[in-house]
């Protein structure tokens, strides 16, 4: 079975699986095509460039509901420090 994946650095992936990040904010946006299961895989480095790759660990499964631009009311939601206007 193949699913479409999105590479998570520790420990956000393990965040999302357990329900505590419910919001994932990227520079780039994803492919219109999000739709059905999307296979959430934790590795320990931060990927750049596309084609990079590291050996990470499957964590979760999940439903995209939206793509829509980051808000600082958002930052708890996705664990994260702080906002930025245009991501």
């Amino acid at each position: 079975m193949t699913h479409k994946t999105l590479s998570i650095v520790h420990p956000n992936g393990t965040r999302i699986a357990n329900g505590e990040k419910t919001i994932e904010v990227r520079r780039w946006l994803p492919p219109t095509d999000l739709t059905g299961d999307l296979l959430i895989v934790e590795n320990k480095n931060f990927l750049f460039n596309e084609g990079e790759t590291d050996i990470g660990t499957p964590v979760a499964l999940v439903k995209i509901k939206s793509v829509r631009p980051f808000e600082e009311k958002d930052i708890p939601a996705a664990c994260a420090s702080r906002w930025e206007p245009g991501y």
